[in-house]
């Protein structure tokens, strides 16, 4: 990745910020710690007219293949979210979340797809508790925003199904533990909540074997969730690695140590950041094109998912009729 330059928060030309931030849907919760608290921007990429000079210059690089692999994971992601609420985890996969808001921008699916800053591989619950003082409460105003607060989830409509690259699944289970220790916290009915919840990894690909390595086998936490809570999806190693290791991201991470102090609540208007925003948008808007979502609704139509009433009919919505397709 290119070496990190000295930020600046300047407007470039054409570089006014868009009205509210373009993680998602967020309910109606208000309350004083909601009134105070900023949450992480990122370029809400429907609203163009914020956007302006932004978009002039090159985009992030990406190798060649990387449109077809991505349209296959989305595929798979939205057939293994059994119909719940898919929400991006992080930076990892923010570009699943800008090809499908494009795919998905004609069907109801459109306002449940979020993406949702958050980092917590390297620190567990204890440790934010000890080091990171504020940090927790600041992350349950962040969630009940979101409306995925525990007490929020046991009477959402649909699951949440947690989206992110997978490795150890360090930052998916301190995300659950959290999640439980928050419920307990205020006296919830756990089997309520993870009735909830789903977690969807995307991994890379290995040769089948009886000696796979299967993540979920050697955590502790996946124990908290219902079985077949969690589903997998492979992909190549290129896309894993260009996601995980290699691809320039919109925002920068939103680590315990940045929850609380609000310094990711404006735009961020470093060139590689730029960069990356110029790429999301091309992914947007990729999704928008009939050249994309004829193949996507190929791969769609191959999943098992077929078989379920919900899946059928989101297929159906992909490329609706009377629809004039970006150019």
């Amino acid at each position: 990745m290119p070496t990190e330059q000295p930020r600046t928060r300047q407007p470039q030309r054409g570089g006014r910020a868009a009205p509210g931030i373009s993680v998602g849907a967020t309910r109606n919760v208000r309350g004083p710690a909601m009134d105070s608290f900023e949450p992480p921007f990122r370029w809400n990429l429907r609203f163009r007219e914020s956007l302006g000079g932004l978009l002039d210059g090159p985009r992030a690089p990406a190798y060649p293949e990387f449109l077809a692999d991505l349209l296959a994971c989305a595929a798979r992601c939205v057939a293994h979210s059994h119909n719940g609420d898919p929400c991006f985890l992080g930076r990892s996969p923010e570009s699943l979340f800008d090809l499908l808001s494009g795919l998905l921008l004609d069907t109801p699916w459109a306002a449940r797809l979020r993406l949702i800053p958050f980092s917590m591989r390297h620190l567990d619950l204890p440790g934010v508790r000890r080091r990171v003082p504020g940090a927790l409460e600041s992350f349950h105003t962040y969630f009940q925003l979101l409306g995925i607060s525990p007490a929020l989830l046991i009477t959402a409509p649909h699951p949440v199904v947690f989206i992110d690259l997978v490795d150890t699944g360090q930052t998916l289970g301190h995300l659950v533990s959290v999640l439980h220790a928050w419920s307990t916290m205020e006296a919830l009915d756990w089997r309520a909540v993870k009735a909830k919840l789903r977690i969807v990894g995307i991994t890379w690909s290995q040769r089948p074997s009886p000696h796979t390595w299967r993540w979920q086998e050697h955590a502790d936490w996946p124990s908290l969730l219902n079985r077949g809570a969690i589903k997998n999806v492979s992909v190549p190693g290129r896309l894993w690695d260009y996601l995980g290791n290699r691809q320039v991201k919109v925002t920068e991470s939103y680590t315990p140590w940045r929850w609380s102090t609000g310094e990711l609540s404006a735009p961020n208007y470093h060139v590689s950041h730029l960069a990356a925003l110029r790429l999301a948008v091309h992914l947007f808007d990729s999704g928008r094109m009939r050249e994309y979502r004829e193949p996507f609704v190929e791969l769609l139509s191959q999943q098992r998912a077929m078989r379920s009433v919900w899946f059928r009919s989101l297929v159906h919505q992909v490329i609706p009729s009377g629809v004039r397709f970006r150019r």
